[in-house]
């Protein structure tokens, strides 16, 4: 009876040690998975879509290719990200318009109720974020692109762009750049942001393994580590 006893409280004393090791693995593992996923949280697809058309930038000078697919030899800049959102089959789910225009496009984000002034009328900022469209008005003119990030410690937006940079030509849009850009949160000319309604989107599968591997491996309990990442992990990025 003592040998049971003993048995039985040593058990007792042990069994919240274990679970304890368990739930530090856990949040452990959830840590560092949410710290992956930071990593790679810029890459909404359209962004993707967007560094890839930079990396391309010089067979595309004067935006030939924009031009042809929307069928309008003129500034290009709204034709690149139209584009850019078709590519992601944004348009055709009716998340991105298909235009040519900077107002129009400012005009639809407004009549969705998804657009956000640079500062709101109580003074506050809008922070930007990636796949934001950032569009500018100033003086008749008017340009737009798309946020790739944001960094809050210099207080810089970084885009791409289309129908940007130096053009030797005349009209300019036949010499302009897609172009990687960078702005003050405050820059004068910044109206504001289209603020798309993306869809759910999946980090890729072989990403995905990894982050699950981590919490299985670490945890020793597969169903809770799936559990998790199925409710936390599987989202928009």
């Amino acid at each position: 009876k003592e040998k049971v006893s003993s048995n039985f409280l040593a058990y007792i004393f042990t069994l919240p040690m274990i679970i304890l090791i368990v739930v530090i693995l856990v949040v452990a593992s959830v840590s560092g998975a949410l710290a992956y996923s930071s990593t790679v949280s810029e890459e909404l697809a359209i962004v993707k879509i967007a560094k890839r058309e930079l990396a391309q930038s010089e067979e595309n000078v004067g935006g030939k290719k924009y031009k042809s697919w929307y069928g309008v030899n003129g500034n290009w800049c709204a034709m690149f990200v139209s584009f850019c959102a078709d590519e992601c089959d944004l348009i055709d789910s009716g998340v991105m318009p298909k235009t040519a225009s900077v107002s129009n496009m400012l005009e639809w984000y407004k009549d969705n109720h998804q657009f956000e002034k640079k500062i709101d009328e109580d003074g506050e900022w809008y922070i930007p974020k990636a796949g934001d469209i950032i569009i500018f008005k100033s003086s008749g003119a008017s340009h737009v692109g798309i946020v790739i990030n944001y960094d809050e410690d210099s207080g810089k937006v970084t885009t791409i762009e289309g129908n940007a940079g130096r053009s030797d030509t005349e009209p300019y849009h036949e010499g302009s750049h897609v172009m990687e850009c960078n702005y003050a949160l405050s820059y004068s000319k910044i109206t504001g942001y289209g603020i798309p309604n993306y869809p759910v989107e999946t980090i890729p599968e072989s990403t995905e393994t990894e982050i699950a591997k981590i919490i299985i491996l670490e945890c020793d309990v597969p169903k809770f580590g799936t559990l998790i990442w199925n409710q936390r992990f599987h989202l928009c990025f």
